[in-house]
This record gives structure tokens, sequence and C-alpha cells, in this order.
């Protein structure tokens, strides 16, 4: 079966590349199963397909939609707390659809609310309790997403892409902010 390349518009690939989007992990940190997702390396650094940054992106942002369609809840986990105010701006936009939560989520939530939450997503997969998260999301079958740049085992719904950068997660704010509209 050919590789069928998707085609995005030149200001989207102009935000991914401006945003740093395209730049991974080290190469020390790069496991094998993830050179498929790279053009390569430079200096030292993997340098990430935009092609399949894109197609997780599309693959989100429709799961996204989805369930914002039947009501189901959103947990953002453990998100920079420097965009606390657009995390806020956009929960109230989303009338509670969104909900994030930085590192302070009662994990209780999760079992109490179980049926309401149609995925969690994780910004930062150092969290403290992530095995119990994990656990959680198994036992309830609740997918989980995130982000991803050097594993992709730990997510059902990974997003390829360096998301380190202030820039890149304003663009993901961004997108999300758009699924509103």
């Amino acid at each position: 079966m050919k590789y069928k390349i998707q085609t995005f518009s030149k200001n989207l690939l102009k935000d991914f590349l401006k945003s740093n989007l395209h730049l991974g992990s080290p190469k020390s940190e790069v496991q094998n199963n993830m050179n498929k997702l790279l053009y390569g390396f430079r200096n030292n650094i993997s340098i990430l397909n935009l092609n399949h940054t894109f197609v997780s992106l599309q693959r989100f942002f429709m799961l996204v939609h989805n369930l914002r369609s039947t009501n189901q809840h959103i947990l953002f986990l453990g998100f920079p707390v420097w965009l606390t105010h657009q995390w806020k701006k956009l929960e109230t936009k989303s009338n509670g659809v969104y909900k994030f939560f930085n590192d302070d989520l009662d994990l209780a939530y999760i079992g109490k609310h179980s049926k309401k939450i149609g995925v969690i997503f994780i910004f930062n997969s150092q969290l403290p309790n992530i095995s119990k998260i994990v656990h959680f999301s198994k036992e309830f079958n609740i997918p989980l997403s995130g982000f991803a740049s050097s594993t992709s085992n730990l997510y059902d719904f990974p997003i390829f892409g360096n998301f380190k950068s202030k820039k890149s997660l304003l663009l993901f704010y961004h997108f999300l902010l758009n699924t509103l509209k």
C-alpha cells in the first residue's frame, strides 16, 4: 500500500515550522519504533515528519469534535502554569466540556465521572501520579492522548510533535479554541 501524503496549507506549514513543532527529542532518547516518524537528525536532535504531526492532530481534533457532540468531558492534565489564563478561558467557553487540571487532580474524580469522560489528555508525561492515571484510564476504558516526541506507547491517541516550546503550546491552544467556534 502506498503512503498517501496529506496536504495542508502553506500557512499551516509555516505555523508548524515557526513553533518548532518539527523538533523532536535528542538522538539518545529516540526509540527504534519512532524512526518511521522522523525525517532524520540534525545536530543530534530528531526532526519529525510533519505529515505524521498533521495526521495525529487531525485525528485528535476529530475525536474532540465527536466527544463535544456527545457532551463528554475532555480532561487536560499537567498543563503549563503560565497558560492558566488561556486554559480557564477555554474551559469557560466550552461550557465545562474541557476540564483543565495542573497536577492537582484528585484521582477519585476520574472514577466518579468516568461515564462522562471521553478522553484524558496529558500535557506532561512526568506527572507524579502518571502510573495511577494510566491505571484508571484502563480500568474505566478511557483513552489517553498526549504529546509524544520520543515514545508513543503511553497514549492511545499520540500527537507527534515538539510541544515543549511556548510557541507550539500556543499553537495547540489556538487549535483547541478553533474547535469551539
